[in-house]
């Protein structure tokens, strides 16, 4: 049996493979770390009596932690009004966006129909406009509806959703 010599480049290639994946992972430990230190500091001012916060706050963990914070928000606050909020805004965003993406798509990629070579790509130029470009028109859209401050004002400019119809 004759024995394989391996040239110096041959042993050499796997401890620099090591070596790159070693540094690698070294980046984004210390990656990891500078991204985790701003949490676990705002989480633990959350835990941190108010008057404490006046006088500072260096420090990383709290010295008498409470959870006080968190009760005055639900309490004094319209925080659960918030939350209801989003959670109807969002339930309700989410279906019709999901149906009638569905129903676009399903359109469009089945049913053969007058215009719809010039349609598809209207549907796709709509994800070129910026949506910080919508804004001021949407805003002055629905005040001439007198639909500030509701729901439809928050769901109905999400709903027709540009990238729903092209993923769908």
């Amino acid at each position: 049996m004759a024995a394989t010599t391996r040239t110096p480049n041959q042993e050499r290639a796997p401890r620099t493979a090591h070596l790159r994946r070693l540094t690698f992972m070294a980046f984004l430990i210390v990656a990891a770390v500078v991204w985790i230190i701003p949490m676990v500091w705002m989480f633990s001012l959350s835990l941190t009596p108010n008057d404490v916060l006046q006088r500072s706050t260096t420090n990383i963990l709290p010295v008498e932690p409470t959870l006080d914070n968190f009760v005055s928000v639900f309490q004094v606050g319209l925080t659960p009004r918030w939350l209801l909020n989003s959670v109807i805004v969002t339930g309700v965003t989410t279906l019709l966006t999901v149906l009638l993406s569905a129903m676009a798509g399903y359109a469009f990629a089945r049913i053969p129909f007058r215009g719809k070579r010039i349609a598809f790509p209207l549907v796709l130029a709509g994800l070129m406009v910026p949506r910080e470009a919508m804004f001021v028109p949407l805003f002055l859209m629905f005040a001439e509806w007198d639909q500030h401050n509701t729901y439809q004002a928050l769901a109905l400019p999400r709903i027709a959703a540009p990238l729903g119809v092209f993923i769908m």
